[in-house]
């Protein structure tokens, strides 16, 4: 999925809390900050190296890596009170979207979510890591444009990506 709409989907998650929630979940410019932000986030390992087609190989990309510093987050929330647990709500929320938007737009590489019991990666979609042989950055090279041309020929995936991104924007907006 586009960098965009993983940010966009965490202003949708957080408009969807404050209906849910609103005296937890403000809009106020943190609380959108922090929900874009951690709806993005899984993707920073980008910075690392490594192509496309390697990059849900990090622990970003694994439920059990968030799973676990979820627990920990609620633990020090709950428990010791260092901060309000909202703060875990939103980030797991926004976390949890960023995944399953990527299953169900993953051409190149999917989402392990059995890992480490099944390393197999799951993708709504046939997967083509061929495709994602390039350097996440490096988008003014041939790959990229042929990864483009093959990620796009899929309308329904394309008309789910823009929708994530407008009903963002449209939030932020609300």
């Amino acid at each position: 999925m586009e960098f965009l709409a993983h940010m966009f989907s965490g202003s949708f998650a957080l408009y969807l809390m404050r209906l849910i929630s609103p005296t937890s979940y403000e809009k106020t410019v943190l609380w959108v900050v922090l929900a874009m932000f951690f709806a993005s986030m899984p993707d920073i390992d980008g910075f690392f190296g490594g192509t496309l087609a390697d990059h849900h190989k990090s622990p970003l990309h694994k439920p059990i890596f968030w799973v676990g510093l979820g627990a920990i987050g609620y633990i020090l929330s709950i428990g010791y009170g260092l901060f309000p647990s909202a703060y875990i709500t939103i980030i797991m929320i926004c976390v949890g979207i960023h995944l399953i938007t990527d299953t169900i737009t993953a051409r190149t590489t999917g989402i392990a979510w059995l890992y480490p019991i099944i390393k197999k990666e799951y993708s709504l979609y046939t997967m083509d890591p061929s495709k994602g042989n390039f350097n996440i950055f490096a988008i003014r090279g041939k790959a990229f444009r042929e990864y483009r041309k093959f990620y796009f020929q899929n309308e329904g995936l394309v008309i789910f990506e823009y929708s994530i991104f407008l009903l963002g924007v449209l939030t932020l907006i609300l």
